[in-house]
């Protein structure tokens, strides 16, 4: 009896029972001199234990008494379970190595033949079995066979070469390598009598085992139109595989080949290859071959680094057109000062092309190549055709530091200069570039104030209309009728209405209402520019929103008055950033970290939900120092974004959410809401306080209604459930379980067949319904109404005939909802639990004890119907499926439910499944029968087994 409990051990136990019994056999067999076959059978089927750690220690059991386990592994090594399978082959092949080396070592004639003999049984067995197991396995008998370098086998890994399996082949060709010299004739064979597989294979394992020998005889194949397009390609790629200096000469050779491909190739190994090859290729550039030069340039340009400057760069003044365009590229590669330096020589080229190639290079290179510039601007402004195309670079560049500059050239004697410079100027987006365009409306040149203006009219951005409106009555009249002219033709109706209203105001008062503007926000700027009510009056409330204002902003209140009487705003004085020490009402948690200069990150809200949305992921995340994080089946995983830090995560949020829910945020330090992206997706938003700031959670929220195919429900018994008519239906479920997504598709059902008014009180919305033969009205909490209980005392005179409510938090909730279910109406909502028995125990006990039998009570006469639901992975790993437990509002569940006995609810619902009701185990076993799911997942989420984990 002893023995059996420890067999069950080794065969269902957890990680520590299958262990310890491992040991106890381990002990066990060594005290045996024969075992019982049924022993020896049951140990083998430890061998599909779901731990791994198990398998391996019987793997190890079993070769420690190999003498005693063998004999019965062979019909094992075809079972249908695959470890079985694995295990089995893995001590076969070890078993037949450790007998091939003693062979190997065996002086005594005799002794060798039988381990010959036996060699041969085992190698027989596994290339007998080889067609009958999984691709997986078969590997792992070639690789296994691979070592025991047995020459009879060099047949079988030939003619498994031919496999359809790039995998099987690749190991194949392994294993053929490792049989060393006897594998070279068979081989070389294959090159000329195989098939197109064993003949690709033959060369890639000839040029490993040949090694320095195989060069030449491979570059004869290669060079030679006589073969075959095909068998050329096959020679190279096995040339590729030659670990040798004298390799690098014959990759230049293949460079001038006939065949494209062969050169493409050969290129792309000398590029990997890097410095081994720069010298040979260099020497190339003065080939007359053409293929030759024109590939050896190509790659040369992928391997040079600073040290090979002076061996290239006298090419870049070479007669030949094509040798300067690819040392330039080649120069460029490298992006150090000298390199640049050079490059710059190149604008003065004959050729155009060349001369704009050398501008592109400069571009790709970026940063590195300003100062270089800007010593051109300054030092050479003689050198026409270098200031054109200096200038071009940075234009594209659009680096800030370059204005000053450029705002110097606008004085230059050389009116084309000014030119340039006005277009690259214009190519800066920076407040600063638009307030050098507006001040060269005082240029003496009437053909650059021209220009000015002409680029602002395509630029209007913020920043273009803030300087002009800054200088709208300038002193200067040129300024002055150029930025009037500016402002009064723009289509943004609220920059008309401001003008006309500041238009007889002086200059000083006028700067002063400007800078008052530049406190905003940049998107509520915006918002004042489009508005046709735009007013001193309106600028003056949005100053007095500190949420619509930039971080440590006080605004100039004295100051205004002073100039203009007028002007009165409106202003909360007590309303400042965090970090002046005035106490406030809410800390302004969108304001940006102190003393922290950052950059926006690289891409918007928007554009990081639509990844997610491509990505097919349900959920994203956004934390302080992380890349963003998706869910994806379930799993999180990071986005091949930058990672994101506090600031930028502000900004990103500061410019997607307005003022109102920004203030909302800073009141309960998190916010519940949904957000629209401008394709129509929708998400359910949660944003939160953490301690590094704010951090934020997205769920993707589908724009169609799911089916309950498409969810994966039985359809029979969710129609049942769309067509009740009144009483209480719970969906419950872990937060991330589908809850939303099976109430969607519950009220989309009916929606589809029935003609009723439903009512969907949500915190937030998440699925919006179209009226199809229903009428259905969404309401949120805290922009329709102020909570569920308000929501649900007004239903009843709103004449619905389905409810939904989004979630049942609080006991003053859940009394309304049991009301409603109470009075004939179909009410569903969630609840956060795992099973339906303790859904009804979690309710219960929200209330104190002298509430809890009346509530006990209501429920037994409202309750239709408990759903809790899971998501698992389904047996291809590539989605996720619901697991249910359905509990139906029988006579005897809400007897249970009045008497308090839900302890009992669970032994009910395993016995009544004609009447509905299912546990969670047996819906993971019927899922299992229907091979929906692996029986790791059955095992890992069933209830029994998480007893007794």
């Amino acid at each position: 009896m002893d023995i059996e409990m420890k067999l069950k051990d080794v065969v269902d136990g957890d990680l520590e029972t299958a262990l310890s019994a491992i040991q106890f056999f381990d002990e066990y067999l060594k005290g045996l001199s024969e075992v019982d076959d049924s022993l020896v059978h049951s140990l083998i089927n430890g061998l599909a234990h779901r731990v791994w750690m198990v398998r391996s220690q019987l793997f190890d059991l079993f070769l420690k008494h190999q003498n005693k386990i063998y004999p019965f592994l062979s019909e094992y090594l075809t079972s249908d379970n695959e470890d079985i399978q694995y295990w089995g082959i893995q001590i076969y092949c070890s078993v037949a190595k450790k007998y091939h080396e003693r062979a190997s070592k065996e002086t005594n004639e005799e002794k060798r033949g039988n381990y010959e003999k036996f060699v041969e049984r085992n190698v027989k067995r596994l290339t007998t079995i080889y067609s009958e197991v999984s691709e997986a396995n078969k590997k792992i008998i070639l690789s296994g066979l691979s070592k025991i370098r047995y020459n009879p086998l060099i047949h079988f890994f030939v003619e498994q070469l031919n496999s359809p399996s790039w995998l099987l082949r690749n190991e194949c060709a392994s294993a053929l390598i490792e049989m060393g010299e006897s594998a070279i004739p068979h081989l070389k064979k294959l090159i000329l009598n195989g098939t197109r597989d064993q003949c690709y294979w033959s060369f890639k394992a000839l040029g490993q085992l040949l090694g320095e020998r195989a060069l030449e005889p491979f570059f004869r194949v290669i060079s030679s139109p006589d073969y075959e397009d095909e068998i050329r390609i096959y020679a190279l790629s096995g040339l590729k595989d030659i670990d040798c200096p004298e390799v690098v000469e014959y990759l230049i050779r293949c460079l001038s080949t006939d065949l494209w491909v062969i050169r493409a190739q050969a290129s792309e190994t000398l590029i990997s290859l890097r410095s081994k090859a720069t010298d040979s290729l260099i020497k190339c550039l003065k080939s007359r071959d053409t293929d030759l030069r024109f590939w050896a340039l190509k790659t040369l340009s992928d391997v040079v680094v600073e040290e090979d400057i002076s061996k290239i760069e006298g090419f870049i003044k070479d007669k030949d057109q094509e040798l300067r365009f690819y040392t330039i590229s080649a120069l460029s590669s490298i992006a150090t000062a000298r390199s640049i330096k050079i490059i710059t020589e190149c604008f003065c080229d004959d050729a155009w092309l060349l001369r704009r190639h050398a501008a592109d290079s400069l571009i790709q290179i970026g940063e590195p190549c300003i100062q270089p510039l800007l010593k051109i601007l300054r030092d050479e402004q003689d050198n026409s055709e270098k200031v054109f195309w200096t200038l071009k670079v940075l234009s594209a560049l659009k680096f800030q530091a370059v204005l000053p500059a450029l705002a110097q050239l606008l004085l230059s004697d050389n009116k084309d200069y000014r030119l340039y410079a006005v277009k690259c100027i214009s190519q800066i987006p920076s407040q600063k570039s638009m307030q050098i365009l507006v001040e060269a409306f005082a240029n003496d040149q009437w053909i650059v104030r021209q220009e000015c203006y002409r680029e602002l009219s395509k630029n209007r951005s913020v920043y273009a209309y803030i300087e002009c409106l800054r200088h709208l009555n300038d002193e200067n009249d040129s300024i002055h009728y150029w930025s009037s002219k500016f402002l009064m033709e723009s289509r943004r109706m609220g920059i008309v209405s401001l003008v006309k209203e500041l238009q007889d105001k002086d200059c000083q008062t006028i700067r002063s209402h400007i800078s008052d503007l530049e406190l905003l926000q940049s998107q509520y700027i915006e918002e004042i520019f489009d508005s046709s009510m735009a007013d001193l009056a309106m600028m003056a409330n949005y100053l007095s929103d500190s949420y619509k204002r930039l971080e440590n902003t006080n605004h100039k209140s004295e100051t205004i008055s002073k100039t203009d009487s007028s002007y009165s705003p409106i202003i909360e004085k007590d309303i400042l950033a965090p970090s002046v020490s005035v106490q406030t009402k809410h800390l302004n948690f969108f304001h940006f970290e102190q003393s922290s200069e950052f950059l926006p990150y690289e891409i918007d809200l928007s554009a990081i939900l639509e990844k997610l949305v491509y990505l097919g992921g349900s959920d994203l995340h956004l934390k302080v120092d992380q890349a963003p994080m998706v869910r994806i089946n379930g799993k999180i995983q990071a986005m091949s974004l930058p990672t994101i830090d506090a600031n930028q995560l502000r900004l990103l949020l500061r410019n997607s959410f307005n003022a109102s829910q920004q203030r909302k945020f800073c009141e309960k330090k998190q916010l519940d809401c949904s957000f629209q992206h401008s394709n129509g997706e929708r998400f359910r938003v949660n944003l939160y306080l953490s301690h590094r700031g704010i951090e934020g959670a997205f769920r993707h929220v589908k724009s169609s209604i799911p089916s309950f195919t498409d969810l994966g429900l039985p359809e029979d018994q969710f129609e049942r459930i769309a067509m009740l008519e009144s009483g209480l239906v719970l969906i419950t479920g872990v937060t991330g379980a589908g809850k939303s997504s099976t109430l969607a598709s519950i009220i989309g059902a009916i929606n589809q067949r029935q003609s009723k008014h439903i009512i969907c009180i949500e915190d937030p919305i998440e699925y919006l319904h179209q009226n199809m033969k229903s009428v259905i009205s969404h309401r949120q909490i805290g922009d329709h109404v102020d909570t569920f209980v308000d929501g649900l005392s007004a239903c009843l005179r709103e004449d619905p005939d389905v409810v939904l409510v989004g979630e049942m938090r609080d006991t003053e909730t859940i009394k309304s909802v049991l009301k409603l279910a109470g009075t004939g109406h179909l009410v569903f909502s969630t609840f956060h639990t795992e099973s339906a028995p303790q859904t009804i125990e979690q309710i219960v006990q929200f209330f104190p004890p002298d509430e809890r039998q009346s509530i006990c009570s209501q429920l037994s006469f409202c309750l239709r119907l408990v759903v809790s639901q899971i998501l698992v992975e389904d047996n291809k790993a590539l989605g996720r499926v619901p697991v249910l437990e359905i509990m139906s509002g029988t006579s005897a569940v809400k007897n249970m439910i009045r008497e308090g006995k839900t302890e009992q609810l669970f032994s009910v619902m395993q016995t009544s499944g004609g009447e509905g009701m299912i546990t969670r185990d047996q819906y993971l076993k019927t899922l299992f029968s229907k091979s929906l799911i692996s029986r790791e997942t059955m095992d890992l989420y069933r209830r029994d087994s998480l007893a007794m984990r």
